[in-house]
């Protein structure tokens, strides 16, 4: 999404709730094969949906990761402390980073938002029992 585009959906729809979950993914392929664009698109796309939502008064943002930005070796279960400890797993390394920079950009808002939560989208959290 464009600056100029989701500053416009921003300012007519004025949401007080975004749940951030779009991204560009692919699989070990796709990632290896076009590294920059992965990471390109996707800070591009967070950076400016983090942003309006900002800039419009949104009142909390979910911001969806994803298990490729804990280090390749983390201990498991993985833990939030494990985020920038070690080296992350090549082959998905540039999306890794885009999704850590939106979890930065997040943690970096002024705190007069009170209201932006980051979210570990990890699909081993969910399990049968």
């Amino acid at each position: 999404m464009q600056a100029g585009g989701s500053r416009a959906i921003f300012a007519e729809e004025k949401p007080e709730y975004v749940f951030l979950a779009a991204a560009k993914v692919g699989g070990i392929l796709a990632n290896s094969e076009a590294l920059a664009d992965f990471m390109y698109e996707n800070m591009i796309m967070e950076m400016n949906v983090i942003h309006s939502a900002w800039q419009s008064g949104c009142k909390k943002l979910l911001f969806l990761g994803s298990s490729c930005i804990y280090p390749r070796m983390a201990p498991q279960p993985m833990r939030e402390s494990c985020l920038l400890t070690s080296e992350l797993e090549k082959t998905n390394e540039a999306y890794a980073l885009a999704k850590i920079s939106g979890l930065k950009y997040c943690e970096f808002k002024p705190t007069v938002w009170d209201g932006l939560y980051f979210c570990d989208a990890d699909q081993s959290l969910w399990t049968e029992r």
